[in-house]
């Protein structure tokens, strides 16, 4: 198995609008009530649609591919 993608939250940019946990296909976050913010929990089973980083309105994701699985 490859390595997988690595996805980031900037949580200074993210202002709590649940885009990303709503509009992801493959409930790769849940959200953390006590700061009121997403949280990536399920980062392994992310197949990048790239939805939560296109649809953000602050750009507060980022994933980044492995380049290769060696």
């Amino acid at each position: 198995m490859g390595a997988r993608p690595a996805i980031k939250i900037e949580y200074r940019a993210c202002d709590g609008c649940r885009i990303c946990y709503h509009l992801c296909p493959m409930d790769v976050f849940t959200w953390d009530k006590e700061i009121n913010l997403p949280r990536v929990t399920y980062e392994s089973d992310c197949w990048f649609e790239g939805v939560c980083v296109m649809e953000c309105p602050h750009r507060a994701i980022d994933i980044s591919l492995p380049l290769s699985n060696w």
